[in-house]
C-alpha cells in the first residue's frame, strides 16, 4: 500500500524531527527579531554579542569570546576593531603572557550594553 503524499498543513506531522524544527523556527523568529530591536539602537548583532560575552567575562582572552559568542575567529577580530574604533572596548596584552590579549569594555562600552539590554527588556515585556 503506497503511503498518500502529506498535504502543506500535514508539513512534519507526527515525527521526531517536528520538535526540532519547531524549536529551531522559534530561535530563528526571537533572533530575528532581536536583531532588529538592536539595530533601532545601532548594534549589529555580532557587536551585542561581543559586548554581553565581554560584560559577564571582563576581562576575557578573545579565546574566551569566540567561543562564548559563537563568532569564527576572523569574524570576531573584524568586529573588536570596529568597537575599538568606536570606543567600546580596550585591548590589552598582559606582561606576563604576551601572546593573551584581554578585552575590556569601555564606560561607553557599557553605555551601548544598556541600550541593547534596555531594547532587549522592552521587547521581551
Amino acid at each position: 500500500m503506497s503511503e498518500t503524499p502529506r498535504s502543506g498543513s500535514d508539513f512534519l506531522a507526527e515525527t521526531p524531527e517536528r520538535l526540532f524544527y519547531l524549536i529551531y523556527q522559534v530561535h530563528r523568529r526571537r533572533e530575528v527579531r532581536i536583531e532588529q530591536e538592536l539595530k533601532g539602537v545601532g548594534l549589529p548583532m555580532a557587536v551585542w554579542r561581543s559586548l554581553l560575552a565581554v560584560q559577564r567575562m571582563e576581562p576575557c582572552t578573545m579565546n574566551e569570546l569566540a567561543k562564548y559568542t559563537t563568532l569564527e575567529r576572523s569574524s570576531l577580530t573584524r568586529t573588536l576593531d570596529q568597537m575599538e574604533d568606536q570606543g567600546m572596548v580596550t585591548r590589552t596584552t598582559p606582561p606576563h603572557d604576551r601572546r593573551q590579549v584581554l578585552v575590556a569594555l569601555t564606560p561607553e562600552g557599557r553605555a551601548a550594553y544598556e541600550r541593547g539590554f534596555a531594547a532587549i527588556r522592552d521587547w521581551n515585556r
